[in-house]
C-alpha cells in the first residue's frame, strides 16, 4: 500500500520558426512499511526547436531528474527519427526514460540516483526530395554513493533522399559510448550503429476517421566491449489505426541495444507493446497497454531478462479543472543467468497496483 502528492508546471509557446517548453514536476511517495516512509522524485527540463534559416532546423534540450528510489528501464524508447527530431517531447515530466512500470509508484531498490541528459540535433534540406541529419547526446546517471554511475553520449549523421511517395533510401552511421564506473579501471563499450536502408512510411485512409499507418525502419549495430565485436539486426515496425475519431490503436516492434542505468552491460533487446485509447464521451476516457521485452545481457556475467506489463487506465473528467483517474497495472520482470544486479534488485518480482487519483488543473498564464 502506498500513496503518491504529483505536481507539475508545463509552458509551452509556438511560432511559425520556433517552439520552445520548459517543465518542472515533483512526487512525494508514501510507504507506510518502509523505515523512510516519504521518498521525493522532482526533476526539470527545457527544449527549443527553431528554424536557422529556410532550410535549417536546430533543436535542442536539457533535462534533470533526481530520485531516491530505482528500477531499471527494461523497455526501449522507439525512435520516432534521429536524436534531436522531437525533443520536446522527452521533457522530465514525461519522466524521461522510464520503464512503464515506473507509473505504478513501485519503488524495486532504495538507491538515490540523479540523472542528466543533453541533446542536440540539426536538420538541413537539400533540394526538393533530400535531407542531412545531425545530432548528438550526452545521459549521465549518478548513483550517490554506489559505484554504479553511468556516462553515456552519442554522435549519429544521416542522409536521406526520398525515392518514391513512400520510400525513403538512408545512408547513416552513429556511435555510442557508455563508461561504467563499476570497478577500476572504467570500463567502456563501444556500440557503432550502421543506419543503411529504405524508410517506407505509408497510409491508407478507408473513410476520413478511419486510417491506417504502417512504418519499417531497419538498421545494424557492431558492439565493441570486453567480449569482442557482436553484430546485431536492428529497427523498428508501427502499426496505427484510427478506428474512429477519437479511437486509436496501435502495435510497435522494436529490436536495438540498450544501455540501462545500474547495470554494466549492455542490453540486446526485442520489445512488442500494444494499445488502444479514445473517448467514450466528452468526460471518460478509457486507455488499454501491454508490453514485453526480452533479451540477453552482456557484462561481467552472461544472462538474459524478460519483462511484462500490462494496463487499464480510465480518466473521468469532474469538472474544468478537476479530473478523476482510475488505473490497474500489472508488471513481471526475470533476470537469468550470472548478471551482477545493482543493490536491493531482485532476480524475479511480480507485482499487481490499484491506483486512485484526483488531479487539479489550472493555467498560470493567459
Amino acid at each position: 500500500m502506498y500513496s503518491d502528492l504529483r505536481g507539475e508546471l508545463n509552458y509551452r509557446t509556438t511560432s511559425p520558426r520556433r517552439t520552445f517548453g520548459a517543465d518542472a514536476a515533483t512526487t512525494l511517495h508514501y510507504y507506510p512499511q518502509l523505515a523512510q516512509a516519504i521518498l521525493a522524485d522532482y526533476g526539470g527540463g527545457v527544449g527549443l526547436e527553431t528554424a536557422l534559416g529556410r532550410r535549417t532546423r536546430l533543436s535542442m534540450s536539457q533535462g534533470f531528474t533526481s530520485a531516491q528510489s530505482y528500477q531499471p528501464t527494461l523497455f526501449p524508447a522507439l525512435p520516432s527519427g534521429m536524436v534531436g527530431s522531437d525533443l520536446l517531447a522527452v521533457l522530465p515530466s514525461g519522466t524521461v526514460g522510464s520503464d512503464p512500470a515506473s507509473t505504478t509508484g513501485d519503488a524495486l531498490s532504495r538507491l538515490n540516483v540523479n540523472t542528466f541528459t543533453t541533446m542536440f540535433g540539426l536538420t538541413r534540406t537539400v533540394g526538393r526530395r533530400s535531407s542531412i541529419e545531425l545530432g548528438y547526446d550526452f545521459r549521465l546517471a549518478d548513483f550517490t554513493g554506489r559505484e554504479l554511475d553511468l556516462r553515456a553520449f552519442g554522435v549519429q549523421g544521416r542522409f536521406s533522399h526520398r525515392v518514391t511517395r513512400y520510400a525513403a533510401l538512408r545512408l547513416g552511421y552513429g556511435q555510442r559510448v557508455a563508461h561504467y564506473a563499476v570497478s577500476s579501471p572504467i570500463q567502456s563499450s563501444l556500440i557503432h550503429d550502421l543506419d543503411l536502408g529504405i524508410d517506407y512510411n505509408r497510409t491508407f485512409a478507408l473513410t476520413r476517421s478511419r486510417q491506417t499507418s504502417f512504418s519499417f525502419t531497419p538498421g545494424s549495430s557492431i558492439v565493441a566491449g570486453r567480449e569482442g565485436r557482436r553484430y546485431g539486426v536492428a529497427g523498428n515496425v508501427a502499426l496505427l489505426q484510427r478506428m474512429r475519431r477519437s479511437w486509436t490503436a496501435r502495435l510497435v516492434y522494436n529490436r536495438g541495444v540498450q544501455v540501462v542505468d545500474g547495470f554494466s552491460g549492455l542490453f540486446f533487446s526485442d520489445a512488442v507493446s500494444a494499445g488502444v485509447n479514445g473517448n467514450l464521451s466528452q468526460r471518460l476516457g478509457l486507455a488499454f497497454s501491454a508490453g514485453y521485452s526480452t533479451g540477453s545481457i552482456e557484462s561481467s556475467g552472461q544472462g538474459t531478462f524478460g519483462s511484462y506489463s500490462a494496463s487499464a487506465q480510465a480518466n473521468i473528467a469532474l469538472s474544468r479543472h478537476w479530473a478523476l483517474s482510475l488505473e490497474h497495472f500489472y508488471y513481471q520482470q526475470r533476470f537469468s543467468g550470472s548478471v551482477a544486479l545493482p543493490t536491493g534488485v531482485p532476480g524475479e518480482l511480480g507485482r499487481q497496483s490499484m491506483r486512485v487519483g484526483l488531479r487539479w488543473l489550472t493555467p498560470l498564464l493567459p
